[in-house]
């Protein structure tokens, strides 16, 4: 041991004197600038240093070392981001539109309850009620295609028949997929529902609603709108029928 110029204690003990292996271990392998950065040091103390400044220089390290770490960590997060999930609506949200690609009107419910089955009727309700506009929807698509040159009040006339015959037929409505999740925690069950309306019952209906509308049967293009009905019919089977 030695004083130094100014009275400060300085040392000429080797590093690994006083420093552990593990510590050194530790530093060596975090890079090439953190063992270059021991080298300068390992001079410096062949001239002798405090002791004191030498652990300040170490724990400065250190944290330099952690901080680039969780720095890595939170980029590594950030750059993952969100992933795409796929939940029981999404997988049915998909299979719908697919169905009303082919003019198939369809509907979606979902329902929860401690009675498995209660829960299936009440998602099946939930569904008819989304089928009942679906079935809006492409009543009114129907008539903006196919009775452009029928008079506004007798187009609308029919589009209220259509949708009202077609509504007592909703019950019929075929369940075409359901998926049923429970939960041990809370012992509820969780169902989702899908429902289609098979396009042959759309036609009679309206047609049944032209029949009642003469403007409707003279001016519409009624022949059309039955051959895409069909096809729609034949999609039905399918896609519905067949699974």
């Amino acid at each position: 041991m030695e004083w130094g110029r100014k009275g400060s204690l300085r040392s000429k003990i080797p590093l690994a004197t006083f420093v552990p292996e593990q510590m050194l271990l530790f530093f060596y392998i975090v890079g090439g600038e953190i063992r270059q950065q021991l080298a300068d040091i390992r001079k410096i103390l062949t001239k002798g240093i405090p002791m004191k400044k030498i652990i300040l220089t170490l724990t400065a390290m250190a944290f330099a070392v952690a901080f680039t770490a969780c720095a890595s960590s939170a980029q590594k997060a950030s750059a993952k981001g969100y992933e795409t999930v796929t939940t029981p609506a999404t997988e049915l949200e998909e299979i719908k539109a697919d169905l009303e690609k082919s003019d198939i009107p369809s509907g979606i419910g979902m329902a929860v309850s401690n009675d498995e089955m209660v829960a299936r009727t009440q998602a099946a309700d939930e569904a008819r009620a989304a089928l009942a506009v679906s079935v809006k929807t492409t009543v009114s698509r129907y008539k903006e295609q196919y009775a452009k040159n029928v008079n506004g009040e007798s187009a609308k006339i029919w589009e209220e028949k259509a949708n009202e015959y077609t509504e007592q037929e909703l019950t019929g409505a075929t369940v075409h997929k359901t998926i049923t999740q429970f939960n041990e925690d809370d012992g509820k069950y969780k169902v989702y529902c899908l429902v289609a309306l098979n396009p042959e019952i759309l036609k009679k209906t309206l047609m049944q609603a032209a029949k009642s509308e003469e403007e409707f049967m003279l001016r519409a293009e009624s022949a059309d709108m039955q051959a895409r009905m069909d096809k729609a019919a034949a999609a039905y089977k399918e896609k519905v029928q067949k699974k």
